[in-house]
């Protein structure tokens, strides 16, 4: 486990809560919809690099986009497994630590 990736695991927690909150509910939403304006409908492939917990790949993956997700934290890749998994979306999505 690198100081990173245990810094991530140590506030996966407050990250997650952090997320929750209008103001990342609204950045989330205006990523997405900004994206949406520059890329090609789907199926394509989207590469989300240092994509956490999968925030914006599960939206992207919801649109009908397959995504790989890649980021440092094993922790936060298992919250991206467990939320893809959770809303059917397992085979949209490749992740990589």
């Amino acid at each position: 486990m690198t100081a990173t990736d245990d810094a991530f695991t140590r506030n996966i927690a407050r990250w997650k809560a952090e997320q929750q909150t209008p103001w990342a509910q609204l950045k989330y939403r205006l990523v997405v919809g900004n994206l949406n304006k520059h890329l090609a409908s789907p199926p394509q492939r989207i590469l989300d690099a240092g994509g956490g917990n999968g925030v914006d790949a599960l939206q992207l993956a919801r649109a009908g986009y397959h995504v790989t997700l890649v980021d440092s934290s094993a922790a936060m890749l298992d919250e991206a497994r467990q939320a893809f998994s959770a809303a059917g979306l397992a085979t949209r999505c490749t992740v990589y630590q």
